[in-house]
């Protein structure tokens, strides 16, 4: 049994966003173009998602994280009341 912990990653832009991708292929040791092969994408898309240097559509952003084994999670902030 592994006794390794699922680490949780706060991003708040596409600059962070790449930055995991790009940890998680290297933690699974792929080269990029590996890496695109494996999610149906161009080395170019993915280069560009990593470094967020090109728009990447939320639909093929996630199908690369599933590919890549990474797990999104959405949740709401907490705000301060509006009422008191």
């Amino acid at each position: 049994m592994s006794d390794e912990r699922e680490e949780k990653v706060e991003f708040g832009d596409a600059r962070q966003f790449g930055e995991i991708i790009r940890k998680q292929r290297k933690k699974i040791g792929l080269r990029i173009d590996d890496a695109a092969l494996l999610c149906g994408v161009s080395v170019a898309l993915l280069s560009g998602l990593e470094n967020a240097s090109r728009p990447v559509g939320l639909p093929k952003a996630l199908h690369v994280a599933r590919q890549l084994g990474v797990s999104l999670f959405a949740e709401p902030k907490q705000t301060a009341n509006p009422n008191g």
